[in-house]
C-alpha cells in the first residue's frame, strides 16, 4: 500500500500537466511567463471574461486608437469566438494594431506575460501574475447595489480572486465614493491595498453622453431589432438570479408574457425592448417571440442608454449609469423577496431614485402615472446624482488615459486614493483555523494587536467546513483577506522538485539549492506586487504553507513554534508518526527564518536545546499567547435563534382547490413593510408556485399564472403537483463531497415525491466519490453519487466541492486509481456512508394485511413473534442490500421484517414519526401562540391561538412524517404542544453546541462541578482526566465533569465513559463558540494534558478566576507560576489528579489572583518586540 501512495505521488504532477485541462494552461502560461519579455506599448483587453467587447475598456481601446494617430499602441483583445463575436469584432476591421486572441489558447497566454497594460473589468483567472514591468489596470463593472465581497453572507472565499485581482492591480478605477467603500471595506481593501484607487467617474458611461445613435440604430436594425423611431424607447434590464435550467427557462417564459402585455398597452408610445443577463442570453435568443424586441449581448450597455428614455430594472447596477440622463428609472422587484434574504442590499426600496413595482399590476400602473410616480420620487434621483455620478461628464476616458498612459498631469476632476504607507505590513497565515488553540491565539493576537500602527494581512487556504468558516468570521474588518487557491505556477519539473522537498525537506549542505524562485513566482500570483515589512508562518506546522511564507517580499521573516517541535515530529498516534513529514520540512528550514517564536520561555528553551543544529540559536525568541479578555469575560450569551425567516424557493405546479373563491393577494411577502394586498378572482386554476414562506403560523406561497407574476397566497387555497424529471445525463465524473450538516445524500433526485433524506453529509467532507448522473427536475439539479460498485444517492449541486471529468480513454486507468484510491484514503468513511446509503428511509404510517412473522433482528436466526392482521405499523426503513424492513409499532417496540414477507395498506394520513423526552429552559418568541392540547390536535390542526409565559420548559418533542416539529412545554396546571418556530432556547440559562444541542447551566449547590476544555486528542489525555473523575466519583458519589470540544478521540473517550459506567456524571458536550460562560458555572476547571506549548484554556480558565488543576509539565507549570496560580498535581497519573481535585475543592492551598489585563501588555511588548529587526 505505502508504494502505491507513492506512485501516486510520483505520478501526480505528470497527470496535472499532461491530462488536465487546467494544469496543461498553467503549463503553459509558466513557460512563456518564464520565457517572455514584456513588449512596450501593448495593451491587452478582457471584458466578461473574452465574451464581450464593451464596457470600459471599450471605451478606453475606443479613445487610445482615436488619439495614437500613429499607431504606435498595439492592442490585444480576449475573445470567446461565436457568430455573434465575429460581427462585433467587425468594429475594429480597419485598425490593422488591433488583435483578437482566443481565450485560454497559446496566443493568449503568451500576451498575458508580453503586454505591457493589462485592462480587465472584472477578473483574470487564478494562474494570472501580474509581472513587475506590467501595469494591471482593473476597471471594475459597476456600482454596487446588491452586497459584495465579504459582505456577502456565507463562505468568504467565494470573492477569493476577486479579492486576488483587485490586490494585484496597480490600479483600480471608481466612479464614486460608494463603490471606493466597496473597494476598501467590502473587499478588506483598507490599509493594505499597495495600489492606486483613482476615483472620477466610469470610461464606459461616456458612451451614454453620445449623441450619435446612427451607428447603434444600424446595429441593431442589422441584428433584426428594428426601432420605431416616431416612439420613445423602454429598456427592461432584469437580472440573473439561479443557474437552475428550470428557473432559467420560467424566467424567460415571463419575460415574453409581460412585456407582450406591457406592449399591447403601451406600445402606441413606447418601443419596449428587453436586454438579459449574459448568462441566460443564448437560451432567451432561442425564443422567437423575442427576436424583434432582444438586445444583442455583445451590444455595450453605455451605448445602448443614450437611447433609452425609460429604464425598467430590478438589482441591475447600471440604473447608477443610467442617472446621467435624468430619464426615468421603474424598479420592477418582483423576485427581490426570493433572493434578497441569500446576498442582501445596499439600499432599501425608500431609497431609490424611482418608484418600485412589486407585480406587473403595479409596474403597469406607475407607467400610467409615470410623471406623478417619477416626481415623488425626485428627490432621491437627485440625491443618487450627486452621490453616484458626480464626476460623469462624458470625458472620463480621457482624464483617466491621459493621466495614466499619456503621462499628462492628475486632473482635479480625479480623486487619488492610496492608503496609509507608514503603517507596518504584516502578513500572517494563520493555519487551517480549525477550532483548536493555535487558531484562538491567532484570533486573540488579532483582536489585541494595534491597528493604528500595522496593517494586518492574512493568508487563508480554502475554507470548507463550519469551523473555519466561523473563525475567519470573527477576524476583524480591520485585517485584509487573501486565499492561496488555484494551481501553482510551477513548470513540470518545478512541480518535480516541490514534491522532493516537500517529502524530504532541504538538505542542510545544500541549502542553495532550496528553489526559492518557484514559490516567489507562485507567491506573487497570491499577492501580486505587494511588499511586507514581516511575515509570519504562526501555524508553523507545514513546510507546504511555510515555503510561501519564505517566498514573501518581506524585510523579516517570523516562524512561530507552538510546542516542542521535535518531540511533535516523532509523536506517535495509533502507531504512526502523523506529523512526521510536515514537521521535518519546515524544521529543515528554520535557519531561513530571522526569528523562531516559541510561545513560552520554557518551550523556546527546551526548542533551542532541541534544534540550534538547524538554526543559530540567536534566532530563538519567545512572545506568550494573547488573551481576548473582552470575549472571555462576556457577561452576555452569542444570541442563537432557531426562528428563520427566509423564503424557500420552490419551483412546482399547483391548482387552486376553488377557482371561484376571492383571493387576498399580496404583491411581496406579507410580512413586509411594503407589502400591498388586494381581493380578487383568479382568471383560472392552474398556476405556478415560485416559494413559500411562513408568516405568523400561516403558510404562503408565491405564485404566477399564465407565466405571468401574481403576488403570494395563502398555501392552502393551492394543491402542489408532484415534481417530475426534466432531463436526465450520464455522467462520469471524480468528485469530492462538501460536509457541513446542511449538505445532505437524499434517496432520489430533489423535489421528486419520494425523495427522502438518508443522512447529513457533516462527517463526509472532502470524501471522494463519483458522479454517475445528473438530473434535472423543477426543483433543481441534483447528481447521483456511486462507491464505484453501486450507487450511493443523490445530492444538490452545492453539495459536491469539486468534479473533474475523466475522458473515456482514461477510465480504465481512472477505475484502477479509483480502487486504490477508495481502499486507502476513503475505505473507513466511504464504508460509513455506503452503509448509510443502503439504510432507504421509508417513514409511512401502514396496516398489516396479513399476519406476519417479525424478528427482533435483521437475523433469520433471531428471535420471532407474530403481528395480526391490521396492526398499525411505521415502516422506518429498509436496507437495500439485506430486503429487511424495520417497522416500529405503537408500543414503541421495534421490528424487523423481510422484504418479501411484508404486505401492508399504506395510510397518508399524518402520523407522529417521532416522540422523545426534552428538558430545557426555552424563550416563546411571540406573546399569543397556537397550542394544542394533545398530539392529534397536531394531527388534525384544531389549535387554540393563547397567551403563553415568555419563559417555559420543553418536556417533550415530537416530529411529523411532514417534517413539522412541535414541542410540549409545561405550563403552570396543564401540559400543551407548539411548534418549534416559536420556540428559541434560554441562553441566560444555558449554551448550544455548534451541532445545536442545548446544555444547561449545572447546579453546583448540589454537587461538586469539574470541567475542561480542549481538542479530544491524545495529547489533550482527557482519558486520564475521566480516570480521575472515575475516582473522585467512587469516594464521595457525587459530582460532575463536563467535557468541552470534538476532535479524534471521542469515541475511545465516550467507551471509556461507557466501560466504567458513567454516562450520567460525565457530559460530552462537544464544541462550543464561547465556553467561558459554561465555565464559569462549574466549580473547577482541569488540564490533564501529556505536553503543552503554552495551554491558552489555562490562562483563559485563571482570567475567569476559576479554581485550577493540572498536570505538572513544563509549560503549565510555567503559566501556573510553579503553583502560585493553581494546583499542580503531584504526579501525572490518575491518583495525583484526583488528589489535586480534591485538595482544590476542600480549599487546602490559597492561590495568587492572576492579572489577565497585566499579562498582556507584556505579551504584547514580547510580540511587537519580535517585529523590530534589531530585538535579540
Amino acid at each position: 500500500m505505502a508504494v502505491l501512495s507513492k506512485m501516486k505521488r510520483i505520478a501526480q504532477p505528470l497527470v496535472k500537466r499532461k491530462l488536465s485541462p487546467i494544469g496543461k494552461r498553467v503549463e503553459t502560461y509558466t513557460h512563456y511567463f518564464i520565457n517572455e519579455s514584456v513588449d512596450k506599448k501593448t495593451i491587452f483587453y478582457e471584458s466578461r471574461d473574452g465574451k464581450s467587447l464593451t464596457d470600459s475598456p471599450l471605451a478606453i481601446c475606443l479613445y487610445i486608437l482615436k488619439k495614437d494617430v500613429e499607431k504606435q499602441y498595439t492592442h490585444i483583445w480576449s475573445i470567446q469566438s461565436s457568430e455573434e463575436m465575429s460581427y462585433f469584432m467587425n468594429r475594429f476591421k480597419e485598425y490593422d494594431n488591433v488583435l483578437f486572441v482566443e481565450r485560454n489558447s497559446d496566443e493568449y497566454l503568451k500576451w498575458l506575460t508580453k503586454a505591457e497594460v493589462l485592462i480587465n473589468n472584472a477578473t483574470f483567472q487564478s494562474f494570472v501574475t501580474i509581472k513587475e514591468e506590467q501595469t494591471y489596470i482593473n476597471t471594475w463593472h459597476g456600482t454596487p447595489l446588491k452586497t459584495m465581497g465579504f459582505d456577502i453572507p456565507g463562505n468568504p472565499s467565494g470573492a477569493r480572486n476577486v479579492v486576488r485581482n483587485f490586490f494585484m492591480a496597480d490600479v483600480l478605477l471608481s466612479p464614486n465614493a460608494h463603490t471606493t467603500n466597496m473597494f476598501l471595506d467590502s473587499f478588506r481593501l483598507r490599509n493594505n491595498y499597495q495600489g492606486v484607487i483613482l476615483e472620477g467617474g466610469y470610461p464606459r458611461m461616456d458612451a451614454t453622453f453620445s449623441h450619435d445613435h446612427d451607428h447603434l440604430i444600424r446595429l441593431l436594425h442589422e441584428r433584426g431589432v428594428n426601432l420605431d423611431l416616431s416612439k420613445k424607447l423602454l429598456l427592461y434590464t432584469p437580472t440573473c438570479k439561479s443557474g437552475e435550467v428550470s428557473y432559467t427557462e420560467q424566467e424567460i417564459r415571463q419575460m415574453i408574457s409581460e412585456t407582450t402585455i406591457l406592449r399591447d398597452q403601451f406600445g402606441e408610445t413606447y418601443n419596449i425592448l428587453i436586454k438579459v443577463h449574459p448568462f441566460i442570453y443564448d437560451k432567451a435568443k432561442k425564443e422567437k417571440a423575442l427576436s424583434a424586441y432582444l438586445i444583442p449581448d455583445g451590444i455595450d450597455t453605455n451605448e445602448l442608454l443614450s437611447l433609452v428614455d425609460v429604464l425598467v430594472t430590478d438589482y441591475s447596477s447600471i440604473f447608477f449609469d443610467f442617472l446621467v440622463t435624468d430619464k426615468p428609472i421603474i424598479f420592477y422587484c418582483w423576485d427581490d423577496d426570493l433572493y434578497s434574504h441569500e446576498r442582501g442590499k445596499y439600499f432599501d426600496y425608500d431609497e431609490l431614485p424611482g418608484p418600485v413595482a412589486f407585480n406587473l399590476d403595479g409596474l403597469i400602473n406607475i407607467m400610467n402615472h409615470l410623471e406623478k410616480r417619477i416626481e415623488d420620487t425626485r428627490w432621491n434621483y437627485e440625491r443618487f446624482k450627486r452621490l453616484y455620478v458626480s464626476y460623469d461628464d462624458g470625458n472620463a476616458t480621457q482624464r483617466y488615459v491621459d493621466y495614466l498612459l499619456f503621462n499628462q498631469p492628475l486632473s482635479e476632476k480625479i480623486k487619488e486614493i492610496r492608503q496609509n504607507p507608514d503603517k507596518q505590513k504584516l502578513l500572517i497565515y494563520p493555519g487551517g483555523l480549525r477550532k483548536n488553540g493555535i487558531t484562538t491565539s491567532f484570533l486573540n493576537l488579532l483582536s489585541t494587536i494595534d491597528y493604528e500602527k500595522y496593517a494586518v494581512t492574512c493568508l487563508l487556504g480554502n475554507p470548507t467546513i463550519q469551523d473555519q468558516i466561523e473563525s475567519i468570521q470573527r477576524i476583524p474588518k480591520e485585517v485584509s483577506l487573501l486565499f492561496n487557491f488555484g494551481e501553482p505556477s510551477y513548470t513540470m519539473g518545478e512541480s518535480y522538485q516541490d514534491l522532493y522537498y516537500r517529502m524530504r525537506g532541504v538538505n542542510p549542505k545544500k541549502k542553495e539549492k532550496f528553489p526559492l524562485h518557484i514559490y516567489q513566482r507562485n507567491i506573487k500570483r497570491l499577492l501580486g506586487k505587494n511588499k511586507f515589512d514581516v511575515s509570519i508562518d504562526f501555524s508553523g506546522y507545514s513546510l507546504h504553507w511555510t515555503k510561501n511564507i519564505l517566498a514573501v517580499d518581506s524585510a523579516m521573516k517570523v516562524c512561530y513554534l507552538h510546542s516542542d517541535m521535535l518531540a511533535d515530529m516523532n509523536r506517535e498516534v495509533n502507531g504512526k508518526k502523523i506529523h512526521y513529514i510536515n514537521v521535518k520540512g519546515i524544521i529543515s528550514v528554520y535557519d531561513f527564518y530571522d526569528k523562531l517564536v516559541s510561545v513560552s520561555s520554557v518551550i523556546r528553551d527546551i526548542n533551542k536545546q532541541n534544534l540550534s543544529s538547524y538554526a543559530d540559536e540567536s534566532k530563538f525568541v519567545y512572545a506568550e499567547n494573547l488573551l481576548n479578555i473582552p470575549h472571555i469575560l462576556a457577561t452576555e450569551p452569542e444570541q442563537v435563534s432557531t426562528h428563520s425567516k427566509s423564503t424557500q424557493r420552490l419551483f412546482r405546479e399547483a391548482y387552486l382547490n376553488n377557482p371561484s373563491e376571492p383571493l387576498v393577494i399580496f404583491d411581496t411577502r406579507p410580512d413586509s413593510q411594503y407589502a400591498n394586498n388586494t381581493t380578487r378572482v383568479l382568471s383560472k386554476a392552474e398556476l405556478t408556485v415560485l416559494g413559500r414562506f411562513v408568516y405568523q403560523e400561516e403558510s404562503y406561497v408565491k405564485i404566477s399564472q399564465g407565466d405571468r407574476y401574481i403576488g403570494w397566497i395563502k398555501e392552502r387555497y393551492v394543491t402542489l403537483l408532484a415534481d417530475s424529471i426534466q432531463s436526465e445525463h450520464i455522467l462520469y465524473k471524480l468528485s469530492k463531497l462538501q460536509g457541513g450538516e446542511h449538505h445532505k445524500l437524499y434517496t432520489h433526485p430533489l423535489g421528486l415525491s419520494d425523495s427522502k433524506i438518508i443522512c447529513s453529509l457533516n462527517h463526509f467532507d472532502r470524501l471522494y466519490v463519483l458522479v454517475t448522473k445528473k438530473v434535472i427536475t423543477h426543483t433543481g439539479t441534483s447528481y447521483e453519487l456511486s462507491n464505484g460498485k453501486e450507487p450511493l444517492g443523490w445530492v444538490s449541486p452545492s453539495a459536491i466541492r469539486e468534479m473533474s471529468s475523466v475522458a473515456m480513454f482514461q477510465r480504465q486507468l481512472t477505475k484502477k486509481w479509483l480502487n486504490t484510491l477508495f481502499s486507502t484514503v476513503n475505505r473507513k468513511r466511504l464504508d460509513d456512508l455506503t452503509s448509510l446509503s443502503r439504510q432507504y428511509p421509508i417513514n409511512e404510517l401502514a396496516q398489516l394485511t396479513n399476519v406476519t412473522k417479525v424478528y427482533e433482528q435483521p437475523d433469520s436466526a433471531a428471535q420471532t413473534t407474530q403481528l395480526d392482521i391490521g396492526t398499525s405499523v411505521i415502516l422506518q426503513s429498509k436496507n437495500s442490500q439485506t430486503g429487511w424492513v424495520k417497522v416500529k409499532l405503537e408500543n414503541g417496540l421495534s421490528y424487523f421484517i423481510k422484504e418479501a414477507e411484508l404486505s401492508v395498506r399504506v395510510s397518508h394520513d399524518p402520523f407522529i414519526l417521532l416522540k422523545e423526552p426534552q428538558c430545557f429552559p426555552a424563550i416563546v418568541q411571540t406573546s399569543e401562540v397556537v397550542i394544542y392540547a394533545s398530539l392529534d390536535d397536531v394531527l388534525t390542526h384544531k389549535g387554540l391561538l393563547s397567551r403563553v409565559p415568555k419563559e417555559v420548559r420543553v418536556i417533550q418533542r415530537a416530529q411529523t412524517n411532514q417534517s413539522n416539529t412541535f414541542y410540549q412545554i409545561q405550563l403552570k396546571n396543564k401540559q400543551v404542544w407548539i411548534r418549534k418556530d416559536h420556540v428559541t432556547y434560554d441562553l441566560s440559562k444555558g449554551v448550544m453546541n455548534n451541532e445545536g444541542t442545548f446544555f444547561e447551566y449545572p447546579n453546583t449547590v448540589n454537587e461538586p462541578t469539574f470541567v475542561t476544555v480542549g481538542r479530544l486528542s491524545q495529547e489533550k489525555n482527557q482519558a486520564l482526566l475521566i480516570e480521575s473523575f472515575k475516582l473522585y466519583y467512587e469516594t464521595y458519589k457525587k459530582g460532575h465533569l463536563y467535557l468541552i470540544g470534538d476532535g479524534p478521540e471521542r469515541e475511545n473517550l465516550m467507551n471509556q465513559i461507557k466501560q466504567y459506567h458513567l454516562e450520567k456524571v460525565i457530559t460530552m458536550m462537544g464544541q462550543l463558540n464561547q465556553p467561558y460562560l459554561f465555565m464559569t458555572h462549574c466549580d473547577v476547571f482541569v488540564l490533564t494534558s501529556s505536553y503543552e506549548g503554552q495551554s491558552i484554556v489555562l490562562l483563559e480558565a485563571l482570567t475567569l478566576k476559576m479554581n485550577v488543576v493540572s498536570t505538572d509539565i513544563p509549560a503549565c507549570r510555567q503559566v501556573l507560576g510553579n503553583g502560585k496560580y493553581g494546583m499542580l498535581a503531584k504526579q501525572n497519573d490518575a491518583e495525583g489528579v484526583f488528589n489535586a481535585m480534591e485538595a482544590t475543592l476542600m480549599k487546602k492551598k490559597r492561590f495568587k489572583s492572576f492579572n489577565p489585563s497585566h499579562y498582556n501588555k507584556k505579551a504584547m511588548l514580547a510580540f511587537y518586540n519580535i517585529l523590530n529587526k534589531e530585538s535579540e
